[in-house]
């Protein structure tokens, strides 16, 4: 190594210095990082609050660590209440050294740090911040129950979010919200509660309880196992509604007098002796009342026309959410049960809150027994407990598989989960790095149990959410799974859900790896074709007219050629329109004709651009004028065909060869999902659609849905600037002089838009109503799909699925990707209920497969 190089590396780590904390960060970090040593006890408590309590002068800077340190970290909360407890008692310290900024009074700051605390709570109450809302509120339950806080307004608080569940239209994302705040503060302290109105805390489960039974209808779009001749129907044991639990621990909690969700949460309080807050009254939460909810309502005036859209709340949030168990109670809490309830709320709100962190919060999941009281995991392998404590852990759970299954019912959450499904991928492989002889086996427990429910009636969307992740854990772990436990499974029908989930499981290795690395993993069962697993060649192109035998094989070569010597596009197209005209002079119809040089025009294109995407962006683009020119509106399903049968062995190359067709606008979104809905012998000639041709339809609809979203910002900006400029006008005629008197108004209905404004209402008006056709031809495909299928809506259907064969399994899965449909993009079908309402089910001719369809498109759009 030459030596400057070698000074210069001193140089630099010389230099390099941690930065500084300031005084006040060292004081906020302090409390934030509170019991993050893994000797902390309740000495160290003690010994904060001794510090802390002589900084009256920094009041605002603690109580700022406070709130952080809650809402950021709520595992903490009964250690945080517990300190703030030591600070609202009467203190007496020493005199401070004279050049210390140390006060020395003699009065506790507690008051004043919750104070400013409240200060913070209210903020978030502005911003209807409803995750911290909800962990403030379980602050406030454990200083309640340490007397910290005065009951009255303690339950004054809680009874406020209870009127929300009584708001008349009230949102099912806010109701929820609410709910969930008044429940979980009850947990905690609902027997203080209790004890002091017995009716008031009745009176909020009443409310719970009344507003859960009032959404009974919408769960038949999201429950997990679906059943067509029972959508009403709750599988009790196999999953778990989130407020349906709630209300059902609450209501064992009162039974219990709230004693048994208090024995999970450590109380550090007990431990500590000469605890006196006697002199010190009870703080007293201030009235509050919980802002309306904000209806945003989208206006823009088009030529004189208004449109006005309201802005509904995100898919994610608006529909009852369902949680799979995939363990026995004795192994993993029951989460309708306040302990288990408890303890899945705790873990949830930590992947929840370090999204941003997922190797931080697999450290933080692994640790959890920490923040709870001993016996509720079962200690470490290898730990041998005293004979005095074993008794504690008689009945303790694995804290692996509680982790596991939140961790996966928090990612097979429908209609969306809350986050993107690749980061609960990440935490649970970052799980396995971390302690694999203990969560290792419990991962491999989840997937057997999911798998099992494939044959149950798994709603589609979960099972296909189940085979990415499975792909990707497998793709990180060297593609290791005991592939032989599932050999007996392809005796099944090919259209199986289990078969299905193997071979898209199968597939999506393929895509993370290669064709003959995947192979190696399989048993030798699954290498044959006849086993439908993966094909002998690995996914590519197949250029119908590369033999030399076909008919056409000397005109798609003569073309490609110039395509190959990226000829000049009129050349090439005056070349097309001779190869189309020798067609017709050697017998074809003029129809035919047209049809093969597109097939070949679209193909030979496609073939050139099999090296690699950017061979394909490139070809595309190149002759984006020749593929416009043979894409007339008879022509689009040529094209898309063509295309399809081009990469029949790679679907994931057809999702993205449709997607760059419907941006460049050679078809347009509803000729995707026409095409995604014809019957063709990949799928037995069967009406219905797979997985493979649902990833199109959303394709599809995401686009015309995004390209309207695009429009209305753009056209927005455009008005803004208009309106601006207008203005400016005006008062540079007007001189200013006139501002504040009235004056004549003109009629700027008269005045005509500007060039560029002009052409963006347009648009928004055509894509806007392309939209609306794209919505249109999806809900009448699946009705015409599905209206033949009252044969599976018999009770008996079910029982007799095992003789199931192509039809029946390709129906079943359609009715599982309609209800998908429904529940995902019922916010923009509500915009178009009257018509489509009009279009797609007047007239229909009453059955049971009929009345379903009716059922659930009333109740997915709020009209039921």
């Amino acid at each position: 190594m030459p030596p400057e190089r070698n000074n210069k590396r001193r140089y630099i780590r010389e230099e390099y210095r941690e930065p500084v904390e300031t005084p006040e960060q060292i004081l906020r970090n302090s409390i934030i990082r509170l019991g993050d040593l893994t000797n902390f006890d309740t000495q160290d408590l003690q010994r904060a609050a001794r510090v802390l309590a002589q900084r009256n002068d920094a009041t605002s800077i603690i109580a700022e660590g406070f709130r952080i340190g809650v809402t950021e970290q709520p595992y903490k909360i009964p250690f945080y209440s517990t300190l703030l407890l030591l600070l609202h008692q009467p203190t007496h310290v020493e005199a401070p050294d004279e050049d210390s900024n140390i006060s020395n009074g003699s009065q506790p700051i507690g008051k004043a740090v919750l104070e400013d605390f409240w200060k913070g709570f209210q903020g978030f109450l502005d911003k209807q911040a409803w995750r911290e809302l909800r962990l403030c509120i379980h602050f406030f339950a454990h200083l309640t129950a340490s007397e910290v806080i005065s009951t009255s307004s303690m339950l004054s608080l809680l009874q406020s979010f209870s009127t929300v569940l009584d708001e008349p239209g009230v949102s099912y994302s806010r109701a929820l919200k609410a709910g969930l705040c008044v429940g979980e503060g009850l947990m905690r302290v609902g027997g203080v509660l209790h004890g002091q109105s017995p009716q008031a805390v009745a009176e909020m489960i009443s409310s719970i309880s009344i507003f859960a039974d009032s959404v009974n209808s919408t769960k038949a779009l999201v429950r997990p196992l679906m059943h067509i001749h029972a959508m009403d129907e709750s599988n009790v044991g196999r999953y778990n509604e989130l407020l349906k639990s709630l209300l059902v621990a609450l209501q064992q909690s009162l039974a219990l007098n709230f004693s048994e969700a208090a024995t999970v949460f450590p109380q550090p309080f007990a431990d500590l002796a000469n605890i006196n807050i006697s002199g010190s009254s009870p703080f007293i939460l201030p009235s509050i009342l919980v802002p309306p909810e904000v209806i945003e309502i989208d206006s823009l005036d088009l030529g004189g026309i208004v449109y006005e859209e309201v802005k509904t709340p995100s898919k994610k949030d608006e529909l009852p959410q369902y949680y799979l168990s995939l363990f026995d109670n004795e192994i993993t809490p029951d989460i309708a049960t306040p302990t288990g309830y408890c303890l899945r709320s705790a873990i949830c709100d930590v992947v929840d809150i370090f999204e941003v962190n997922r190797k931080e919060c697999a450290r933080l999941l692994l640790e959890m027994p920490r923040w709870f009281t001993a016996g509720t995991f079962k200690p470490k392998p290898g730990i041998i407990l005293p004979e005095r404590e074993q008794i504690k852990y008689e009945k303790a759970w694995q804290l692996e598989s509680t982790i596991i299954e939140a961790i996966l019912s928090l990612m097979l959450v429908v209609p969306e989960s809350q986050h993107k499904p690749v980061y609960y991928f990440a935490l649970i492989t970052e799980l396995c790095k971390l302690s694999p002889q203990t969560v290792g086996p419990a991962v491999g427990k989840s997937i057997r149990k999911i798998y099992n429910f494939l044959g149950d009636g798994l709603d589609v969307e979960i099972a296909q959410r189940f085979s990415e992740w499975f792909a990707v854990h497998m793709s990180n772990f060297n593609f290791q799974w005991v592939w032989k436990e599932w050999v007996p499974d392809l005796s099944l029908p090919t259209c199986h859900p289990k078969r299905t989930f193997i071979n898209r499981a199968v597939q999506f290795e393929i895509r993370l790896s290669y064709h003959d690395r995947v192979m190696k993993t399989l048993p030798e069962a699954m290498h044959s074709s006849d086993a439908g697993v993966m094909s002998a060649q690995p996914p590519g192109p197949e250029y119908d007219y590369d033999d030399s035998s076909h008919a056409h094989h000397e005109v798609a070569q003569s073309l490609l050629s110039l395509l190959r010597g990226r000829s000049n596009v009129n050349e090439v197209m005056n070349h097309v329109e001779t190869l189309k005209n020798n067609l017709t002079e050697s017998g074809e119809s003029e129809h035919r004709a047209s049809s093969l040089m597109r097939s070949i025009v679209v193909q030979s294109l496609l073939h050139i651009g099999s090296r690699s995407f950017s061979h394909f962006l490139n070809a595309m683009e190149r002759y984006l004028s020749l593929l416009r020119s043979i894409s007339t509106p008879d022509g689009k399903a040529d094209v898309l065909e063509a295309a399809g049968d081009f990469w029949r062995r790679n679907p994931q190359m057809i999702i993205i060869v449709f997607d760059k067709l419907m941006q460049y606008q050679i078809v347009d979104p509803s000729n995707v999902v026409a095409w995604s809905f014809t019957l063709r012998s990949s799928k037995g000639n069967a009406a219905g659609i797979t997985t493979a041709e649902w990833q199109l339809i959303q394709g599809a609809l995401d686009k015309s849905i995004g390209r309207v979203a695009i429009s209305k910002r753009r056209l927005a900006a455009l008005r803004k600037e208009d309106d601006d400029a207008r203005a400016r006008i005006k008062a540079r005629t007007d001189g200013g002089a006139n501002m504040d008197v009235d004056s004549e108004v003109k009629d700027e209905t008269t005045v005509e838009l500007s060039p560029a404004l002009a052409t963006a209402v347009k648009g928004y008006s055509t894509l806007t109503q392309d939209q609306k056709n794209t919505l249109a031809r999806v809900l009448t495909e699946f009705v015409i799909a599905l209206r033949p299928s009252s044969f599976l809506i018999a009770d008996s259907a079910w029982d007799k699925r095992s003789h199931w064969g192509q039809a029946e399994w390709s129906a079943w899965e359609t009715w599982g990707w309609y209800r998908h449909f429904l529940r995902a993009y019922s916010p923009h079908l509500r915009n178009y209920y009257t018509s489509f309402e009009a279009d797609c089910f007047e007239g229909l001719e009453t059955n049971e497969a009929t009345t379903l369809l009716k059922k659930l498109w009333v109740t997915a759009v709020g009209q039921d």
